[in-house]
């Protein structure tokens, strides 16, 4: 099926998923199409949301449920800006709608509109210093947070992120690596394993909770003096240093990197603890993020645009793991 006639069919089903909250509806328009399909949606009483539709055969009704879970308890908590998923008619934040088009239906969810600014093309010391704070408190609350019965999250530990239960599949199924670039996989992937699970203690240390997997520059908001952080689509339970990596992976490029890596762990440490943190883990877990990378590119390599970027992940995933493998530190942690 075609992007136009998948979008068509979405915009149907977007449109009948509103009643399920009782939106009078002013105008529906598309923010993006890629894991899942979002909308901006406005009220003719000025209100806005955005509506999520999730992409089908990803996420599980409890997987949902337990985001949607973790983003109350952080509201309740007061301590993250987080979206708010508004509750239906029938009082469940979470829908299932179908629609002629979509038979099968699709899940649904309904979010308080999060006021702010992306900062698309880089982001300053000021930026990366706030984020750090807001990691760290996400974090605080993890350590504390179970997730109750009929909810849960993929698990990103070793075994679920490099492993043969991967979230995302076999990274070595990629067909744009090479036979050498298979054989490195197979070494860094091994080698990062024995230093997390060595250094961070497995999931039984304290370094192991619910995560956000995802703090990448079109997640995070800000407004004013606060940094918002929106998108727990890929949340699950992992390494707390893996958001860190997965930050400090946008600002990589930049000439002022490290000044900027400095800022963020300045602003976690004003809020957490950074024991545990060398270089050494953060490598590892650098190795990780980008062996998982490879692995999401090869399972949706349908999107649109998906081909034309998959050169550069691997080029990039390769310098990775060839730092690792040489003893190179890829995240310089300030002294």
């Amino acid at each position: 099926m075609t992007r136009r006639a998948q979008l068509k069919r979405l915009s149907s089903l977007a449109k009948a998923a509103l009643g399920r909250w009782g939106v009078a509806i002013g105008s529906v328009r598309l923010i993006t199409h890629w894991e899942n399909t979002v909308y901006d949606v406005r009220g003719v009483d000025g209100r806005r949301w955005a509506l999520r539709i999730h992409r089908e055969g990803y996420q599980s009704e409890a997987s949902i449920r337990g985001e949607l879970w973790w983003l109350s308890s952080l509201r309740q908590a007061g301590e993250v800006p987080v979206p708010c998923a508004v509750v239906g008619r029938d009082g469940d934040c979470l829908q299932r709608v179908a629609t002629t088009g979509i038979p099968e239906g699709r899940w649904c969810v309904l979010f308080e509109w999060v006021s702010g600014r992306f900062q698309s093309k880089r982001w300053g010391a000021a930026s990366m210093g706030r984020l750090g704070e807001l990691t760290a408190r996400l974090h605080h609350h993890a350590r504390g947070a179970r997730l109750p019965q009929g909810c849960m999250r993929p698990r990103l530990d070793v075994e679920g992120t490099m492993g043969a239960g991967s979230v995302f599949g076999d990274p070595l199924a990629l067909t744009e690596l090479t036979d050498g670039d298979r054989a490195l996989v197979e070494r860094v992937r091994s080698g990062a394993a024995q230093v997390i699970e060595s250094e961070l203690g497995g999931d039984g240390g304290g370094f192991f909770g619910l995560i956000h997997a995802d703090l990448h520059r079109w997640n995070v908001l800000f407004e004013a003096s606060r940094a918002k952080v929106i998108d727990f689509d890929d949340c699950g339970l992992g390494y707390f240093p893996y958001d860190a990596v997965v930050t400090l992976r946008q600002i990589e490029a930049q000439p002022d990197a490290q000044a900027l890596t400095q800022a963020y762990f300045e602003g976690y440490g004003r809020v957490g603890s950074l024991e545990g943190w060398t270089e050494r883990v953060l490598g590892a877990l650098t190795v990780m993020d980008r062996v998982q990378s490879l692995a999401w590119v090869h399972s949706r390599r349908e999107l649109e645009g998906m081909v034309k970027i998959i050169p550069g992940v691997v080029r990039k995933a390769r310098a990775v793991f060839e730092a690792f493998e040489d003893g190179r530190p890829w995240i310089r942690v300030p002294v």
